[in-house]
């Protein structure tokens, strides 16, 4: 820690990342949001979607669970940026799903399991 610099304007380790984490909330139908941790990999904080939705892949669709894992930035994070960082994750789960339902002719358009060209 550089003397003279405020720790309170940042959040430093996953406790306290867990503290923030509970003031937000993402009550989209379908969908449930959890914070992960991974510290046997790179201890890199996540954060979990579970998506309840039609599957999209089937001729006759029905309901799946989708896990989505959106990773975060290493610490400390500026708590300014958090909720810009939860917003980032949700736009990600969330247009994911969007781009395969979005159909020409019943084939996906933007597949996101596809590169782009």
């Amino acid at each position: 820690m550089t003397i003279g610099v405020s720790t309170t304007n940042y959040i430093n380790d996953i406790r306290e990342l867990r503290e923030e984490f509970e003031h937000y909330s993402f009550n989209m139908p379908g969908y449930s949001w959890e914070l992960g941790w991974v510290p046997a990999t790179f201890g890199a904080p996540f954060i979990m979607f579970t998506i309840r939705t039609m599957d999209t892949y089937d001729r006759v669709p029905h309901p799946i669970n989708i896990e989505a894992n959106i990773p975060l930035p290493p610490f400390p994070i500026p708590r300014e940026w958090f909720p810009h960082m939860l917003q980032d994750a949700i736009r990600q789960a969330v247009l994911h799903e969007a781009d395969e339902w979005f159909k020409k002719d019943g084939v996906i358009v933007f597949n996101p399991h596809e590169p782009r060209r």
